[in-house]
């Protein structure tokens, strides 16, 4: 398995890890730094038994310079990845390879959106997946579809649309959405 320091730092960064919220919440700063470290003790690389150097390997040379709380959080994050399934694994180092292959200027803007996404509220932020896990599960020419003809629409009727949507229960997002459909001919 290739080490993995990168893919840490950048779902530590990005929060799109699906790794648990503790160990996102270990990655990120603390808000009291000392009550944290009264009870991290920072850990050489030379102790670190050898499936986390393993994981953490292109960390060597920077591991002993790191504060305890960053090295626990490492240790927490490699340990949560040893323990997913080698489809997982797999899937999260394809993703960071994606993310690793994007230009830094989008890389940028993801990283913005995602920033501005967790800043809504939890209800907001829960909708929106709903809305995404909906879309998903959608056949492709129906999500290609909807591509389209959101493209067709102006601003302004993509701005009401979004309106619509916010002030619909399911019901009506749904009737909204097949009439969308049907205004595509599908």
């Amino acid at each position: 398995m290739k080490p993995f320091f990168t893919l840490l730092l950048l779902f530590s960064l990005a929060g799109a890890s699906g790794l648990t919220s503790a160990a996102a919440k270990a990655a990120a700063p603390s808000e009291n730094p000392s009550a944290d470290n009264a009870t991290l003790i920072k850990q050489s690389w030379q102790s670190l038994p050898d499936d986390l150097k393993v994981l953490l390997g292109d960390m060597e040379s920077e591991w002993d310079k790191l504060p305890a709380e960053k090295q626990q959080a490492l240790r927490e994050r490699a340990e949560q990845f040893a323990t997913l399934s080698e489809d997982k694994q797999s899937d999260l180092l394809a993703r960071y390879q994606r993310w690793a292959d994007l230009p830094e200027g989008e890389r940028k803007a993801l990283q913005r959106k995602y920033e501005a996404f967790q800043a809504l509220p939890d209800d907001r932020r829960e909708a929106i997946v709903q809305k995404y896990l909906w879309f998903r599960s959608l056949p492709a020419s129906e999500q290609q579809a909807l591509r389209q003809g959101w493209n067709t629409l102006s601003r302004q009727e993509q701005e009401q649309m979004r309106l619509q949507m916010r002030a619909s229960d399911a019901e009506q997002r749904q009737r909204l959405r097949q009439q969308m459909m049907q205004k595509l001919g599908r």
